[in-house]
Formats: structure tokens, sequence, C-alpha cells
């Protein structure tokens, strides 16, 4: 019904100040509007009262009737009681209920927004990720020893950054190949002759020497290793004085993908070597014309009895050898601590395995994607790594501001491996990896580009009312 046209002139119609057709028509109205019928009745009601209350007054001087009258002038037919124009809304019910919403709507929004002030002021800062060249370093070595890409190094490199004190060790030359004639082999066969030495299926256990070359001194020491395949290995670091340092457990974590690195030439030797008591066949890898890594390949069981990395002089940067090897018997410990938590790739692709970036590639620079770990709540990150069997590739995702806002970029020291840290919107990514700078830059330009610190109003906002309902 269209209430609002007769509303105006319900308190005429009580007042009979209408004209007759106007008074008809708010009649008619008033016949069918229960609403508009009960508020006249209450204007009604108020003039009776009103009028019961009224104090008889004297009446007034002719004269000033008369005055009245002639300033008043055509409008002297209104009642003086009466503004000549629009006629004022008298109290009514239904306007109490209206200026009551009104305020009460009022009042929750400014709650409302007192609260969203609030949050927002209260929403956490950033955290500041510091130091993040070492955490990422640190996380390398944690991650090579939990994927078992040279897992002794990893484990030496993680007691070194614990503080443990290495073993001086005399310069040594690299271990002469049996022949001085080596035969070229396809990338195929290396591949097939390193898998098979990562995917052993023996129980060993004994002593090895890992040696890192470090600011031109030769750093050595000793790790305690219990190997089950299918199960994992028990590593033991000692310090310089032969004491226990680090224990750790590295489950197995063989890759089905590893692949022969690319960019080298293989070359094998025809002639048998001696190692560790056993016969074995070395791989020879090449950049160029000269050597980059050894490996002396067990021929019975497969295992690397001995390898070696070099640098562009032929020198020795990082060997790991058996100082005693016992096989076909073995003992892991009963507490089994991991250096890191890593979940297999086969894991992945479940909802929700994938924290911080926009897309958790399962190929960087080549490397196929062999392990992760992922927080979702509290301090957020995402860890990814990669690794052929030789290479390996850590890509790390922390939520965080970049101390001092600077992409850092640092090459490898001997025995640490090369990264690169930088700021993208609300994170901080790491790379790291113990490949050529070439495996390096080819990994950073596929993973997010740098950008500044931003973070969505809505996420702030909702930080702060976590803290608010004390869940933040």
């Amino acid at each position: 019904m269209a209430c609002h046209r007769f509303r105006d002139d319900l308190s005429g119609f009580v007042d009979g100040t209408l004209a007759v057709k106007r008074w008809e028509e708010v009649a008619k109205h008033l016949a069918s509007c229960p609403l508009c019928r009960e508020e006249a009745a209450e204007l009604r009601e108020l003039r009776e009262r009103l009028s019961s209350a009224r104090v008889p007054a004297s009446a007034a001087p002719s004269s000033l009737a008369s005055r009245l009258e002639a300033i008043a002038g055509d409008d002297c037919a209104q009642p003086l009681y009466l503004p000549a124009g629009a006629a004022c809304p008298l109290p009514s019910r239904r306007r109490r209920k209206q200026r009551m919403l009104a305020r009460a709507a009022a009042v929750g929004f400014s709650f409302v927004a007192g609260v969203l002030v609030l949050a927002f002021a209260l929403a956490p800062e950033p955290r500041v990720v510091d130091n993040a060249v070492q955490q990422a370093r640190e996380q390398f070595a944690r991650q090579a020893t939990a994927i078992n890409v040279q897992g002794s190094v990893g484990a030496v490199l993680l007691a070194q950054g614990r503080g443990a004190q290495l073993r001086p060790m005399p310069p040594s030359d690299a271990m002469p190949p049996p022949h001085r004639i080596a035969l070229p082999v396809s990338d195929a066969s290396a591949e097939a002759l390193l898998r098979r030495a990562g995917d052993a299926r023996v129980r060993l256990s004994g002593i090895q020497l890992v040696q890192i070359t470090h600011d031109a001194q030769v750093l050595g020491a000793e790790v305690g290793i219990e190997r089950v395949s299918g199960e994992g290995a028990g590593l033991i670091v000692y310090d310089r004085v032969g004491e226990r340092f680090l224990t750790s457990f590295a489950p197995d974590f063989s890759s089905a993908d590893q692949v022969a690195p690319s960019g080298w030439t293989y070359f094998v030797y025809p002639s048998r070597a001696a190692e560790s008591g056993r016969d074995a066949q070395v791989l020879e890898a090449r950049s160029g014309e000269h050597a980059v890594a050894r490996w002396w390949l067990d021929n019975a069981s497969g295992i690397t009895l001995r390898s070696e990395r070099y640098d562009t002089q032929g020198k020795p940067t990082i060997s790991v050898s058996f100082r005693r090897l016992l096989l076909g018997e073995a003992e892991l410990p009963e507490e089994r601590h991991s250096a890191v938590e890593l979940s297999r790739a086969t894991a992945s692709g479940q909802r929700g395995w994938c924290v911080g970036l926009v897309n958790c590639p399962y190929h960087v620079a080549g490397l196929p994607l062999v392990g992760y770990s992922s927080a979702a709540t509290g301090e957020r990150s995402m860890t990814l790594v990669y690794s052929d069997g030789v290479n390996m590739l850590s890509v790390v995702w922390v939520e965080g501001q970049l101390a001092g806002r600077e992409r850092k970029s640092v090459p490898a020291a001997t025995g640490l491996p090369s990264v690169e840290v930088w700021q993208s919107a609300t994170g901080v990514i790491s790379v790291a990896t113990n490949g050529s700078p070439r495996l390096l830059s080819q990994a950073v330009g596929e993973l997010p580009e740098e950008s500044d610190y931003t973070r969505p109003v809505w996420e702030r906002l909702g930080d702060g009312l976590r803290r608010i309902v004390g869940f933040g």
C-alpha cells in the first residue's frame, strides 16, 4: 500500500482541516490499511488528551484578533496551532521503532569499525629473516644428510656449523686412477652405475673419512655409519679428538629419477682398482678437459667405496672414503633422530601440501623433486629438495621480510653450497646447491621473481582478529 502518500495528512484528517475530497481519499485508505488506521487512532487519542488538559484561557481582545487576522491575510483560515506549510508528523509507535533501529544500527557500525581498527593495530609485524645465507647452508647440510646425497658430508658440515672442531689434515693430491687411459661411456651407462650405487641392496657398517678443503686448509672428520637398505643409515660424527659430537639418522631416500648430471662427459678405466680391500671400477666425470669428480664403485655390490670432487686445478675439494668396511652386518640405533623431517616426493600432490609458493614445481633446473616438508601454521614455510644423486638443490620459502631488504648472492665456498636469497611478496626464498653457478642461475630463473614485501589488508585484519580472540 502507498501509505507514504497519506501519512502526512493523518493529522489534518483527525483535526478535520482537510479539504472534503482529500478527507474522503484518506478515509478510504484508512478503511483498507490497519497500520495507518492505528496511527490515526493514536493521533486522535493524543488530541483528546491535549484537549482535556487544556487550561481555559481568557478571551483575547477583539482588537488583537483583528490585528492577527490582518497580518495573516489569506492564511487566516488555517488553525493557529498548525503551520501554513506541510504538516509536521506527530509521535507514533512506528516512528519510535524506526528511531530505535537507526540508533542500534549506528551503535553496531561503530562497534564493528572499532574492532577492525583494533585488529589492524594488533596485527603482528612480519617476521624478520636474518642470517638467511647461514640458515640456507645449514638446511642444505641437513637435507643432504636426510636424503643420503653425500650423507656423511652433510653430517660433517652440520656438525661444523654447530661448533665441532674438525681435524687438520695434510694437503693431499687426487687419488690417481688405475690407468692413464680412460674409455668414454654414454650418459645412460654412467647413470646406470650411479643408480646402482644409490640403490644398492646391502647392509654395511664402517668408518668413513670425510675431508673438506676450506680456505686452503684441509679439515677431516671420521663418521661412523650403519646402513640397512630400505631403512636408512645411522651416522655418528666424531670431532678432532675422537669424541662423539653428532648423531643422526638418514632414512632411505634413494630416488628412481636419478640421472647423470648434464654438461659432463663420462669415462671409465679399463683396469680395476683396489679400494678398501675390494675390487672397484672407477667412473670419472669431466667438464671440458679436466676431471670434476671420480667414484670408486664396488664390483660385487655396486656401493661407492670412495668419491672425490675436484676444483679447476684438479685438487680435491671433498673426498669420502672408507677406513673400515664390513658388508653384511649393520645395527641401526633404536632412537632414530633425523636431521630434518622430509616427506617423499611421491606423497606430494595432496590438498594443501604446497605452502607459500604459488606453485611447487616437480622439476627445477632439470633436477627432480625427491623430498619436501611444509608448515602451514605458525611460522609458515615450504622446503623442496631436488637431486639427481650427485647434484642437489634446496629451495626454501619462509614467511617474513628479508633483513636489509637486499638480495644476497654468495658463491660456493669449498665444502659449502652456493646460495642466493631474495624477497618475493610475503616470503623469503633461498636456493642452495652444490652444483655449478649455471645450475644455480637456471634454478633461480624458474622460481618466483623478486618483489617488495606486500601483505594484503585482509590478511593483516585476520591476524589481528585471531589475536583478539586468543588464537594468534
